[in-house]
């Protein structure tokens, strides 16, 4: 086996070169703490289809948005479930409607985050909310590829998972027409090997209650850890927990995050779906601020139409693309690889992930573990609050 000629640096593990291998002859598996595309070098015809499919080799074509909105869907209900104004989830829904399927994640066994086939409205509420953790599309790429022979096909991804979709369509020379993209603007992404082992870690000997993962608690940040009634087994805010605080400062992602060419404000999408951070900073705003809103950034007259065609379930407001820009930092550039980061990579080698999370900025550490029992202490919150310098830190 052999992982040549990937290199790791720039590997998103978007399964590209897994679905196009005419050999079945690649598969990811956790190399240094993270996962990366094995060749088996004994079925290996060299044929280069691998290389020439990856979009890390091969880029895509950009384009400026044409329009920007600030929207969110009428129904309260769906909104409050979706955390972010629920465009993605009313989009989907108005493709299933019409009968075509939607691709995006959900998680599966072992708390795994991956690409599901959705085709019924009731399963598609498995793919509300936000998940802050690397997906695996596994080989949905070629189911994709099948669906697109009979009609529509909407696909929901972060865009390096949408660059290496289109390579794998454009090397199939399957006709795109009918392929409909959406890329969320991504913060960066931890490896499934990193959020697994943390798991293990922060819920112990009740891991395999757990079913599922909520990372936010309306507009805050929170983890929370759901059994199969969807009963919290055990959560932890932002501030007391070391896999949450050190996402938001991005020091655990992959190593391809950190020069991420989609870190930008031109798209390779039809539509770019995120939370509009810093609503109404360049221009006063009426909208209902309350329960989430989506930064919607038209790119093609594919995503014009899909846009248009949920125009009727949503409230949206023109915005410039400058406002969105300038509250959402990776439509500027990606996260920056500091010191903890790096050094996060390097412990990640002994194969100990928690480990690394806690060594690569131990005064952090120190500081969320006073959180952590603070907060369990409402007395001692209650007074910790009402002190202005304190209150900001705890």
């Amino acid at each position: 086996m052999t992982d040549k000629p990937c290199d790791k640096s720039k590997c998103t593990a978007c399964f590209a070169c897994v679905n196009i291998c005419p050999k079945n002859c690649i598969d990811l598996t956790v190399q240094n703490g993270a996962y990366y595309p094995q060749i088996d070098e004994e079925k290996c015809i060299d044929c280069k289809l691998c290389e020439k499919v990856c979009p890390a080799n091969n880029s895509l074509e950009f384009a400026e948005p044409s329009d920007v909105y600030a929207s969110y869907v009428k129904d309260e209900n769906s909104r409050k479930a979706s955390t972010s104004g629920g465009i993605a989830s009313l989009i989907s829904k108005k493709f299933i409607e019409n009968g075509y399927p939607v691709y995006a994640t959900s998680f599966g066994n072992s708390l795994n985050v991956d690409f599901c086939r959705y085709e019924s409205l009731t399963d598609l509420e498995n793919a509300r909310g936000s998940k802050y953790v690397h997906s695996h599309t596994g080989k949905v790429f070629g189911q994709i590829a099948e669906d697109l022979k009979n009609g529509k096909v909407l696909f929901i991804g972060v865009p390096c998972q949408n660059a290496g979709l289109l390579n794998y369509i454009k090397a199939l020379k399957t006709p795109a027409e009918n392929l409909y993209t959406i890329d969320i603007i991504c913060h960066g992404s931890p490896d499934r090997e990193t959020f697994n082992q943390y798991s293990k870690y922060f819920l112990g000997e009740k891991y395999n209650l757990a079913k599922t993962v909520k990372f936010r608690k309306g507009n805050n940040y929170h983890l929370s850890y759901l059994d199969e009634k969807g009963k919290i087994i055990k959560s932890s805010a932002v501030r007391d927990g070391i896999y949450l605080s050190h996402f938001l400062d991005g020091y655990i992602f992959r190593e391809n995050c950190y020069s991420c060419p989609y870190a930008r404000k031109e798209r390779i999408t039809d539509i770019t779906l995120g939370d509009f951070w810093g609503i109404g900073s360049e221009a006063p705003f009426d909208g209902d601020k309350t329960n989430g809103i989506n930064a919607v950034l038209i790119n093609t007259e594919k995503g014009k139409s899909i846009f248009n065609d949920i125009s009727n379930d949503a409230v949206s407001y023109k915005r410039t693309l400058s406002e969105a820009v300038k509250g959402n930092t990776q439509l500027r550039n990606p996260a920056a690889d500091n010191e903890y980061s790096k050094k996060f990579r390097q412990l990640c080698k002994s194969g100990n992930a928690v480990s690394a999370m806690e060594k690569c900025y131990p005064k952090k550490l120190i500081l969320i573990k006073i959180r952590s029992f603070i907060h369990r202490h409402k007395i001692l919150y209650s007074i910790i609050k009402k002190l202005p310098y304190l209150k900001e830190k705890f």
